[in-house]
This record gives structure tokens, C-alpha cells and sequence, in this order.
């Protein structure tokens, strides 16, 4: 039984060629330091990013695995049918898994008003 909160490996956008499309040709959404860009295709994928700006690889793994979390779990707020990159430019001491999660889920709101 599949579940609609999980997030298995063939979402996951991997590769510098599907990473460039997306952010070349996608819709860009910002809030902060957190970017979106949304490409439509034909399937659902999703890829995190966090620039080397941001502290230690330590910090960077853990913004990364936030921003895993909570798509998982809105995941099915989006439209389907949409490639999407989430990125992290740049650091905030402020920044917490509770602000990250409030600013995703205003860009998703605003991701299936305009798309």
C-alpha cells in the first residue's frame, strides 16, 4: 500500500541536466532566502538545493532534509504534473524548521494560485 505522504527515490530530481531546465525554464517563486521554481511536465518531481553560502555542510545536510520533510508531508497540497526545485541562497540565524515550514507553505499557496 502506498502512502500519500512518502517520498520514494524516482521523485527525486537528480542530475545537472533536469536540474538546469527546471531552473532555467521554470517559474520562480521567492519568500527570503528560499527560492521555488516550477517547470510543468508530465510527472511530479522534486529536487533541494542549498548554496555553499550557508555555513558547513553540517547546516546545509539539515536545511536539506527540513525542506524533504515538509514537501513531504504538503506534497499533495501541490498540483501534480509539475517539476519543482527548492532552493536555499542564502543563511538566517533565524531560521528554524517552524519558519522554513510557514514560508514553503505560503509559496505553495501561491504556487497553485498562479500555475
Amino acid at each position: 500500500m502506498k502512502s500519500k505522504y512518502s517520498l520514494p527515490k524516482k521523485e527525486i530530481i537528480k542530475g545537472k541536466k533536469s536540474f538546469e531546465r527546471v531552473l532555467t525554464n521554470g517559474i520562480r517563486f521567492t519568500k527570503g532566502y528560499l527560492k521555488i521554481f516550477v517547470f510543468s511536465c508530465d510527472r511530479r518531481r522534486v529536487g533541494f538545493a542549498v548554496s555553499s553560502k550557508v555555513r558547513n555542510a553540517v547546516v546545509r545536510n539539515k536545511i536539506k532534509r527540513w525542506l524533504r520533510e515538509i514537501y513531504r508531508k504538503e506534497k499533495c497540497t501541490l498540483k501534480d504534473n509539475a517539476e519543482i526545485i527548492m532552493l536555499i541562497d542564502g543563511f538566517d540565524s533565524k531560521m528554524s524548521y517552524n519558519t522554513l515550514n510557514e514560508d514553503v507553505l505560503n509559496l505553495f499557496r501561491d504556487i497553485n494560485e498562479n500555475i
